[in-house]
């Protein structure tokens, strides 16, 4: 419970300060405000979710971050996500899991196409 209670304030922390960079600190970062603000309010174990999931359709982290754009859909996806549930068990058991059996992950598709490359 501790945990949680201090990611939330730290998450709450990070907006404060999102919000106030100045339009042009936020534009360096080549992200628009609204969409900045969006990912930083995205649950904090969406990165860590990304990452595992990829890994069972065998893409190593560099392999989604290689196309930023893509990559930020990706989190937009995962951010927004309806199967939080099925997919943290999904993630918990997934020794000898495949991607096949990852089909219910809205990223599902984007993750074949990139190991496709």
């Amino acid at each position: 419970m501790f945990d949680r209670l201090k990611a939330t304030l730290e998450r709450w922390r990070t907006i404060d300060e999102v919000s106030r960079l100045d339009p042009r600190e936020k534009m360096d970062l080549g992200l628009g405000a609204g969409e900045l603000e969006e990912i930083v309010r995205f649950p904090s174990d969406v990165p860590e979710r990304m990452t595992r999931m990829a890994a069972i359709h065998g893409l190593e982290p560099a392999d989604i971050r290689a196309d930023r754009g893509e990559y930020l859909d990706l989190l937009e996806v995962c951010g927004h996500c309806g199967e939080r549930r099925q997919c943290s068990r999904a993630l918990a058991s997934a020794e000898g899991a495949t991607a096949d059996s990852m089909g219910f992950c809205p990223n599902h598709e984007a993750y074949e196409r990139l190991a496709l490359r």
